[in-house]
């Protein structure tokens, strides 16, 4: 079995790795995944769009509907953050798979984003996103859009998975 690049497992049934090719989908298979969150503005591959089809895993495209004119040049925007985080604390979208094109930037950030809101310190998060980011290049605009994510924009779904409630009880 051969994961994709910069695959990890981020929580017990959440995942994050980049748009992997055909070589990867045994192993996907094996994850039983029910939804991945797809980041960048790029279509997937033929390949990959018919696995998912297959398997009937939901596909939400958060790249392509947040894509403007512009929107290769500013990266994330907070709408797409925003809806990532919600989908990834849906406990009903579980297993999921957060994807993007290098398995770094988009999907980073959003990695990010999530452990700002799980009260991780922000020199942790940042160490993190460059301990993963550090073999393609960080980027300090990505670095920034994490410090500064307002994590109060997050609306919790109603049914959150057990590793979110347990930190948020720990926090109190």
């Amino acid at each position: 079995l051969n994961p994709p690049l910069f695959f990890e497992i981020v929580e017990d049934q959440v995942y994050r790795s980049n748009k992997c090719d055909a070589s990867s989908i045994p192993f996907l298979a094996t994850l039983q995944l029910n939804t991945v969150v797809y980041l960048s503005y790029d279509d997937l591959s033929r390949d990959l769009a018919a696995f998912f089809a297959e398997k009937e895993i939901n596909v939400i495209h958060l790249g392509m509907k947040y894509r403007t004119a512009s929107s290769q040049w500013k990266g994330i925007s907070e709408g797409m953050a925003k809806e990532a985080i919600e989908c990834i604390l849906d406990q009903r979208r579980h297993p999921i798979l957060v994807m993007c094109k290098t398995g770094v930037h988009f999907a980073g950030t959003m990695i990010g984003c999530l452990r700002r809101l799980q009260n991780w310190s922000l020199t942790s998060t940042i160490d993190k996103y460059r301990n993963i980011a550090g073999s393609v290049k960080t980027r300090f605009e990505n670095e920034q859009f994490i410090e500064l994510f307002d994590v109060d924009l997050v609306t919790l779904p109603q049914q959150l998975p057990s590793w979110f409630t347990v930190h948020q009880r720990l926090m109190v």
